[in-house]
């Protein structure tokens, strides 16, 4: 089987993101960097549609980056997702 050729990058993140990929990826059984690669793959043009749509959060999250929304503070994104999912397949 031929050699998979790579190419190193550097990539600058806040230390608690560089700590959420490593756990990230060790749940799943990869490497940081086989993580990133999914990420990029799954947003290529190449990529099923399902995995390009966004995300039901995703249109929240932009109006909170934007400081639009007060949320309470026990508010969870996973609660939110949670009903969401199950809005759109009941």
């Amino acid at each position: 089987m031929p050699a998979i050729q790579t190419a190193k990058i550097t990539l600058s993140v806040e230390p608690s993101l560089k700590l959420k990929a490593r756990k990230a990826a060790q749940a799943q059984g990869i490497s940081v960097s086989a993580l990133f690669g999914r990420f990029v793959s799954a947003l290529s043009d190449d990529a099923p549609p399902a995995l390009l749509r966004d995300a039901p959060i995703t249109a929240r999250a932009l109006r909170l980056s934007s400081g639009k929304v007060r949320l309470p503070k026990n508010w969870d994104y996973r609660d939110d997702l949670r009903n969401a999912i199950i809005k759109k397949h009941s």
